[in-house]
């Protein structure tokens, strides 16, 4: 298993960010984005052996054989990959840890600081615009994470 270490803003730049990971990272790899430095060290970082076996991983041969810079794009691909698990698991840490909290994630941002959270956890949709894929308040983009909960058997 890859143990990487991932600065706090590349994380929360891609952990935050909706549209998936493999295009928003080639697309914050260019110095124009506001991470680049952080990324771009976080990407040297991946061990030499591991972008080796990637560039000779058949999968992503098909992908990028005609890259002009396979070693970058190689660097890539491995920091989307592990950056997605990374973020999962995060994730389901904060949700594990937060059970219980009087202002459950991401009520706590300040964008929604002002609503008040119901007994289910919910607040109103009618404090948001809805921008056709997001919910917009304050300055901020949400969107709706649907939590599983457990499958409770009927009895007849």
């Amino acid at each position: 298993m890859l143990n990487l270490s991932v600065p706090q803003d590349v994380f929360k730049f891609f952990a935050s960010d909706p549209i998936g990971l493999m295009l928003t990272v080639l697309t914050a790899d260019t110095p124009a984005s506001p991470i680049f430095e952080s990324l771009d060290r976080f990407l040297r970082s991946i061990p030499e052996d591991v972008v080796a076996d990637t560039c000779r991983d058949k999968e992503f041969q098909s992908f990028w054989a005609g890259s002009k810079d396979v070693d970058r794009t190689a660097r890539v691909w491995i920091a989307e990959r592990f950056l997605s698990d990374e973020i999962a698991r995060q994730r389901l840490i904060l949700l594990r840890n937060e059970h219980g909290s009087q202002r459950p994630t991401p009520y706590s941002e300040p964008a929604l600081a002002d609503l008040t959270v119901d007994e289910e956890g919910m607040v109103p949709l009618s404090s948001f615009e809805f921008d056709g894929s997001r919910l917009i308040r304050n300055g901020y983009a949400f969107t709706v994470f649907v939590r599983l909960l457990p499958r409770i058997p009927l009895t007849g």
